[in-house]
């Protein structure tokens, strides 16, 4: 936890912990830098109630507004656009807050229509959609497939050649080249499976394998794409319009305004069920060659849920955090026809699984990632694992670089992803989507424990408070549970020719030996003479025992 890294900190400088600058006279120890002996008073703006709420308050962040005789709304997208327009022009929360933790909506309704200042993040970049549309970040794929020369990494380019997600097409647009290639396919009796492009939960996905089961969508098929490009149009053409009027706020120094390309029609498909398109039009969905021959577990289909934290993507900077977790069926998988329609066999959501036969509430359907590995490792043999490893490293990159260019660079967004990969018996890894709003709910006690380390240490890894020296950050390569994966200036980072491991992820996540360690870190470069005692110590050392030492 944050205690871990603060508390050693000001220990060092000779500071109570948590005290702030001007209740603390300079002592010997003070430095020079006020900045760096000081912490802030962090305000946060939250529209959830689970445990990224719990996080921002442990943490000693103070929510806006919840002192104040007229308490704000919890979610901006909930008001009406009056009073939306209101808070805009008020200048409160975009002057105020340092963070801001919404939905995806709220970027599309408010984002580009407030200045955010030097120190305030937002947790979402503008158009996260390139990546967390299932049909865009097709789209993405295929393009950075084709073009030969989108990297020189070969182990990147072996991985877009042998594709790394199942065969993808949107539909109604490309229904024609989708028909040509289930007919080619049909011979071996493969499923397909089908999804909205942007619901989340299990919503709306169905498996079939004849043509005739979808035959709506070529009869609902849109006779002329000029119609939707109209449609589009004129949504652009108003969002401009609205976004031209004299009492906009201007958009902060240093960030590129993003249109946003049919908005309404990209955005309103939310995971409410509500698609937002207009009569007559047909709800996108892209549909997928459906993995026919799943690693199982105890005989249960299973997928994998990693967190990947991007601070920026200018340059690309990719943290992967060690832990995550197997989400499990209740129900043996079976590729029978009277098990298509069965949700609970083939869908591993936790939405889909807490109301199946079987379903316990102990575990929550879930599995240590940790755990599972050290299982598949006992079971293939751990050189075979770790490459499996490596490979949903990999793929996670890929993935990230083939959007690199077309997600708008902003010095305050940053986005935790929720990617979610399937293993089939190959031990092959297929990506199957990136969540831009992954479940913050916990579900059991040690998901609730997992999720508040990892949320945690997103905030240790943006370094909200400034605790860790500017001269020291480029330097760190492990945060708490987030290892860095990638960064633009020094490309991936590998683990040591000699390590018994060729991927940290899923390792033991050790967090609070590497907070322990980067506050020794930190604080010898603030106090010289802390070099000598750590010098002079061999072990670990105890949090209790270092500060009566200090």
């Amino acid at each position: 936890m944050t205690e871990y890294l603060r508390a050693l900190v000001f220990a060092a400088k000779g500071q109570p912990v948590g005290t702030r600058p001007e209740q603390t006279a300079a002592g010997p120890r003070a430095s020079s830098s006020s900045t760096r002996n000081s912490y802030r008073r962090i305000k946060f703006r939250t529209s959830f109630k689970n445990v990224i709420y719990d996080v921002l308050l442990s943490r000693g962040y103070e929510e806006y507004g919840a002192t104040d005789e007229s308490p704000p709304e919890t979610a901006p997208r909930n008001r009406s656009s009056e009073g939306r327009e209101n808070e805009i022009q008020k200048g409160k929360t975009q002057t105020e807050c340092d963070i801001f933790w919404f939905d995806k909506e709220w970027v599309s309704e408010v984002f580009d229509k407030v200045y955010l200042g030097r120190r305030q993040r937002v947790n979402h970049f503008r158009n996260h959609y390139q990546l967390t549309r299932k049909d865009m970040l097709a789209k993405n794929l295929q393009r950075a497939r084709e073009k030969s020369d989108m990297n020189d990494d070969d182990e990147l380019t072996k991985i877009l050649s042998a594709g790394c997600i199942p065969d993808t097409y949107v539909l109604p647009n490309e229904y024609p080249i989708f028909a040509e290639r289930f007919r080619k396919s049909s011979a071996g009796g493969s499923w397909w499976i089908m999804k909205p492009t942007n619901t989340a939960q299990g919503k709306g996905i169905f498996l079939f394998d004849k043509l005739s089961q979808i035959s709506e969508w070529k009869g609902n098929k849109i006779s002329s794409m000029s119609h939707m490009a109209q449609l589009i149009g004129d949504q652009q053409s108003a969002h401009r319009r609205e976004r031209s009027q004299p009492e906009r706020s201007s958009t902060s120094r240093g960030s590129r305004k993003v249109d946003h390309p049919g908005d309404k029609a990209v955005n309103n498909n939310s995971n409410s069920g509500n698609t937002g398109l207009p009569s007559g039009v047909v709800e996108a969905y892209v549909v997928q060659k459906y993995i026919a021959r799943p690693l199982l577990l105890g005989g249960k289909k299973f997928d994998l849920r990693l967190y990947v934290l991007v601070p920026n993507f200018s340059p690309l900077t990719v943290w992967v955090y060690r832990q995550g977790f197997a989400r499990l069926s209740m129900s043996r998988y079976s590729k029978t026809k009277k098990s298509m329609e069965n949700h609970a066999v083939h869908l591993t959501n936790v939405a889909v699984q807490k109301v199946s036969p079987g379903y316990n509430s102990t575990h929550g359907g879930k599995y240590d990632l940790n755990e599972l590995k050290i299982f598949l490792s006992a079971k293939f043999g751990s050189d075979r694992v770790e490459n499996m490893f490596f490979d949903m490293e990999n793929v996670i990159l890929a993935s990230l670089k083939a959007v690199e260019a077309k997600v708008a660079p902003d010095k305050h967004s940053f986005e935790l992803y929720g990617y979610d990969i399937i293993l089939d018996e190959k031990l092959k890894p297929w990506l199957l989507e990136v969540n831009a709003s992954p479940s913050l709910t916990a579900n059991t006690p040690s998901d609730y424990r997992m999720k508040f380390d990892l949320l945690d240490d997103v905030f240790n890894v943006l370094n909200i408070e400034g605790i860790i020296p500017e001269d020291l950050y480029p330097g760190l390569t492990q945060i708490g549970g987030f290892d860095l994966l990638y960064h633009s200036d020094i490309g991936r980072v590998r683990e040591a020719d000699n390590a018994l491991t060729k991927s940290r992820l899923g390792r033991y996540n050790d967090r609070l030996e590497a907070l322990r360690e980067l506050a020794f870190r930190i604080a010898a470069q603030e106090a010289p003479e802390f070099i000598n005692l750590r010098r002079l110590r061999t072990g670990a050392v105890c949090l209790d025992e270092l500060i009566q030492i200090m």
